[in-house]
C-alpha cells in the first residue's frame, strides 16, 4: 500500500546557483594560445591553464553565453566568448624585430 502523504519540498540553499544543477560539464584542453572551444565557440582561458585539461560547465541550451572554468574541482573563472572585433582593435605593445646575433667567424 502506497502512502498518499505528501512530503514537503526541500529548498535549494541560497549558496547554490540553480543553473549549476542542470549544466553540462565537459573536459577541454587549453591550446597554446590560451583558448578552448565549446560547441564551436571560442573562449579564452587564463594564462596559467595553457596546456592543461580543464573542466568546463555550461548551460547546454545557451552555450554562447558564459561558461565556468574549473581546474580539477577548483573554480577558476567565468569565460565569455572571444569578441574578435574588439580583439582586432586591441592595442598591443610593439615588439622589436627579431635579429639573430650569431658570430659567423
Amino acid at each position: 500500500m502506497q502512502s498518499t502523504e505528501k512530503k514537503p519540498l526541500r529548498r535549494i540553499p541560497t549558496s547554490i546557483d540553480p543553473v549549476d544543477l542542470f549544466c553540462t560539464k565537459v573536459t577541454r584542453l587549453v591550446a597554446k594560445d590560451g583558448t578552448f572551444r565549446v560547441n564551436s565557440i571560442l573562449y579564452e582561458a587564463q594564462e596559467h591553464l595553457i596546456g592543461r585539461a580543464i573542466t568546463v560547465a555550461y548551460d547546454k541550451d545557451e552555450p554562447s553565453k558564459k561558461v565556468k572554468v574549473f581546474d580539477g574541482p577548483v573554480f577558476v573563472h567565468t569565460a565569455t566568448p572571444i569578441d574578435f572585433l574588439a580583439n582586432a582593435k586591441a592595442k598591443r605593445k610593439v615588439r622589436p624585430p627579431f635579429t639573430s646575433e650569431v658570430d659567423h667567424d
